[in-house]
């Protein structure tokens, strides 16, 4: 079995922010909601192969899942991650329940511009009070998601920051970046698992050939792999003018 350090669990798509550059590609991502039975499933389908440091509760905005304690639950039970961390944008942190806090592990928020200043401080002393960590990462900038013009990928590719950083479970599939997860249905007309690795049938050597890939996925071909321009946070209103700023110029 290997080991890496985290996974990323996908259990909302939709977000209530609109981020710029989304690397989910949230803003126009459809209302979802990920089953527990479905985590469940995957979860234990990839447990025979892979452990994790670290699963990570993402989206998508994580706190809008009406069954946020049962994700977690779920997660935590599964014994696939050593820690369960929850990765949010703040906003929905007041309403939460104390079984929610009693469940979680980690706490890493991600402090937009839109951000409360009072929610920080609140998470911190939630922190204390639980017995858990809590991380804040303050975000002016996004990395530029597109390539001005369509390529064959293999430099996007082999240029990477995230295919070795951000692997993805949902739906039944493995991916080695959430861009290849999303992009592909959202932004190239294909199926929304032609990136993945499917988990029916999972060996480890399927796993292996899959983790060592030299071959660009169809999301390299538009995706600019997180390195060059950047572009200040924002929430632009319309899909065609999210695609412009979030396009290298």
């Amino acid at each position: 079995m290997r080991k890496l350090g985290h996974l990323d669990l996908n259990i909302c798509t939709h977000c209530n922010n609109r981020c710029v550059s989304c690397s989910h590609a949230s803003p126009f991502t459809p209302k979802y909601n990920m089953s527990p039975v479905v985590l469940d499933r995957d979860l234990e389908a990839i447990k025979p192969i892979l452990s994790f440091h670290r699963l990570q509760l993402v989206g998508g905005e994580p706190l809008l899942h009406p069954n946020i304690t049962d994700m977690l639950y779920i997660a935590r039970k599964s014994g696939v991650g050593h820690e369960v961390s929850i990765i949010t944008n703040g906003k929905l942190l007041p309403k939460m329940t104390d079984v929610f806090w009693g469940l979680v592990q980690m706490l890493q928020i991600s402090v937009y511009p839109n951000l409360d200043p009072e929610i920080v401080p609140f998470a911190e002393e939630m922190g204390r009070k639980w017995g858990f960590p809590v991380y804040h990462t303050v975000f002016t900038d996004f990395y530029l998601q597109f390539s001005k013009e369509p390529t064959d990928g293999q430099k996007s590719f082999s240029q990477c920051v995230w295919k070795n950083d951000c692997y993805t479970l949902h739906e039944g599939h493995f991916y080695l970046c959430p861009q290849s997860a999303f992009f592909p249905k959202q932004f190239q007309g294909l199926a929304s698992n032609s990136d993945g690795l499917p988990l029916v049938g999972l060996t480890e050597e399927k796993m292996d050939s899959f983790l060592n890939r030299s071959t660009p996925f169809n999301a390299c071909k538009i995706c600019c792999g997180g390195h060059g321009e950047t572009v200040k946070w924002q929430e632009p209103r319309t899909k065609e003018e999210w695609l412009a700023l979030s396009t290298e110029t």
